[in-house]
């Protein structure tokens, strides 16, 4: 279950006994108030992993049983698209390879999205813009615009 999300079961009878039939993403109170928090940070003041991270581990309304956070890990949740109730499966491909795990992505017309998978804890316009100046970051710099 992703870190701001809990599952609830839902439940069916068969053959007059009750029994969970599936379960649903629903945020949690308490871990998706973090979530919150952290794109929220993200989106005032454009700062990266680290600066993030920093601030979390300081922030009062941030329960102790959660911290610390690692750059790692913030940095995980700032790229997951399930923040935004979108649901990506197949986005990576593990294999074995000489005894070692490879893990190597695929190409996006493998992956399979899913809208409204689960409710958002962060508007989509709030992730989509975090991740156009994150993707921006990521970016050579040209050494012609010197």
């Amino acid at each position: 279950v992703p870190f701001g999300y809990t599952l609830r079961s839902i439940l069916t009878e068969r053959n007059g006994r009750t029994e969970v039939d599936y379960s649903v993403l629903e945020p949690d109170p308490v871990a998706g108030r973090v979530i919150t928090l952290l794109y929220s940070r993200a989106y005032e003041t454009g700062h990266g992993c680290t600066s993030l991270t920093k601030w979390l581990n300081a922030h009062p309304e941030v329960p102790g049983e959660f911290k610390p956070f690692n750059e790692q890990t913030v940095n995980g949740w700032l790229k997951s698209e399930i923040y935004k109730g979108v649901m990506v499966w197949e986005e990576y491909s593990t294999g074995v390879v000489d005894d070692r795990r490879v893990i190597e992505k695929n190409p996006e017309s493998m992956v399979l999205r899913v809208p409204g998978f689960c409710p958002p804890l962060v508007d989509e316009a709030v992730w989509d813009a975090l991740d156009e100046v994150r993707r921006a970051r990521r970016r050579p710099a040209d050494p012609s615009a010197d």
